[in-house]
C-alpha cells in the first residue's frame, strides 16, 4: 500500500472511531429519553448501546470473546464484594447465570 493509501486508511479508521464514540454518546442520550416512554424504546436504546460497544471494542482490537470474559470477571468481582445491587435485587448473579446459560 502506498503512503496515500495508508494515510487514507488511517483517516478512515480515525473517522470510524470518532463516529462510533459520537453514536455511543447519542445512544446514552436516547436511553435516558426512553426512560420516560419505557418498554420497547428502552430495550431498543440499550440494545443499541451494547451493539455500539461491541463494534467499538472490535475497532480498538478487543476481541468480543475477550470482552465477554472481562464482563464475567467484573460480575464475579462485584459478587465477591457483595455489591449492593446483588444484595438488594440479585442482579449480578442473575446476569451471570443468564450469560453462563447463553454460552452453552
Amino acid at each position: 500500500m502506498d503512503q496515500v493509501g495508508m494515510d487514507s486508511d488511517i483517516a478512515r479508521q480515525v473517522k470510524a472511531l470518532e463516529w462510533l464514540k459520537a453514536e455511543l454518546v447519542a445512544g446514552v442520550g436516547d436511553f435516558f429519553r426512553s426512560l420516560r416512554a419505557g418498554g420497547e424504546q428502552t430495550a431498543d436504546a440499550l440494545a443499541n448501546i451494547i451493539m455500539l460497544a461491541l463494534i467499538l471494542s472490535r475497532r480498538l482490537g478487543i476481541d468480543p470473546a475477550q470482552l465477554d470474559r472481562k464482563v464475567d470477571l467484573r460480575l464475579r468481582a462485584n459478587l465477591e464484594k457483595r455489591h449492593e445491587l446483588e444484595a438488594w435485587f440479585g442482579d449480578l448473579s442473575a446476569i451471570l447465570q443468564y450469560r453462563n446459560g447463553s454460552k452453552r
